[in-house]
């Protein structure tokens, strides 16, 4: 895919991994909002939650909706791991920074960032009783 990234193929009506992409859909699916469930009460899924929550906060390209929810999900379970290993505000900061600079292609919000940051570490050492 070389010069194209998968965007720009589908908007072609090209290829993407064997499968015909049509160049304009015909109809957007829309997903029904997400169902309560007991995945949602454990405890042991409490701090992944949080994580998730926060980068809906975060929101740098501000598309968080009640429709959307899941955007910045994906990017959950790096910082997960990075606070599992004792990251510091700092490296959250610097790994949105990435985020925002080089996945999405945008400006970067310091100060709004470094808040959600500090949120996530003050959160993960509390829990962790440090």
């Amino acid at each position: 895919m070389h010069g194209f990234s998968a965007v720009d193929r589908a908007s072609s009506g090209s290829l993407i991994s064997g499968v015909s992409v049509p160049a304009r859909p015909q109809s957007v699916i829309r997903y029904p909002p997400m169902q309560h469930s007991e995945y949602l009460d454990m405890p042991q899924n409490q701090p992944h939650l949080k994580v998730m929550a926060v980068l809906r906060r975060w929101d740098p390209i501000g598309v968080i909706s009640e429709e959307n929810q899941d955007e910045y999900d994906s990017y959950s379970v790096q910082i997960v791991h990075m606070l599992d290993r004792g990251a510091s505000i700092d490296d959250i900061v610097e790994y949105m920074r990435w985020v925002v600079t080089e996945r999405i292609g945008i400006r970067f919000n310091e100060p709004h960032s470094r808040d959600c940051a500090e949120e996530l570490v003050s959160y993960w050492q509390s829990r962790k009783g440090g």
